[in-house]
């Protein structure tokens, strides 16, 4: 039975953090576009899709977009090195 117990309460940890690194993946599309100077919105769903909306063309060449697109998943992945070590 105790076994059982400790599966669960760590299935309710790993749960449980899901929200918090949605969250910080946005922020990262939202650090991305702040340091190009473009309007952002930021749409933060419990159940559905989350999203961060960048305004205007300021990402100049193809580099801005890949950095934009690779900067949520490298936020998430950042902080979990952190939380690891």
């Amino acid at each position: 039975m105790d076994k059982m117990r400790r599966e669960m309460v760590m299935s309710l940890v790993v749960m449980s953090a899901v929200w918090p690194l949605n969250v910080v993946h946005e922020i990262g599309h939202v650090f991305v576009c702040m340091l190009y100077s473009n309007e952002y919105s930021v749409m933060l769903s419990l159940f559905g899709n989350s999203n961060t909306v960048c305004f205007g063309d300021g990402f100049g060449d193809g580099l801005g977009v890949f950095v934009y697109r690779l900067s949520g998943g490298m936020s998430v992945t950042l902080i979990l090195l952190v939380c690891l070590l």
